[in-house]
């Protein structure tokens, strides 16, 4: 390596260890951490252990195999009838009242503008 090489790597290592030290930077730092901890790493074991058998899921499934891949429980929970009448339903069912109201909404306005009254006032 040539000295200006060096020095160059110094002074940036210099700047970046200024920055570390910074209180903002380590409150972040040690936030970061604990959100690894606390949440991640637990959501990516879950998220793992939703893939495998377990002793359990023998009374789900007579094909169960303690310890084997499956996707069982990715299809129960996405594709099963209590997602459509838990999840898919409700939602569903509100666009409906949102475009509802929308219409509505917009049958007022034309009411009010067609009898020449100023909806600000009137409300």
């Amino acid at each position: 390596m040539v000295q200006g090489e060096k020095e160059d790597i110094r002074i940036k290592f210099s700047r970046l260890r200024n920055y570390i030290r910074q209180p903002h930077i380590i409150i972040s730092l040690v936030l970061l951490l604990l959100l690894l901890f606390i949440v991640l790493i637990p959501f990516i074991k879950m998220v793992k252990d939703s893939f495998i058998w377990h002793f359990g899921d023998t009374r789900l499934s007579r094909s169960a195999r303690p310890g084997s891949f499956t996707i069982f429980h990715w299809r129960r929970i996405l594709a099963s009838q209590i997602t459509r009448n838990v999840l898919l339903r409700p939602a569903v069912e509100r666009e409906r009242l949102i475009q509802t109201r929308g219409r509505v909404k917009h049958q007022i306005d034309v009411a009010y503008q067609t009898a020449g009254v100023d909806r600000a006032r009137a409300g």
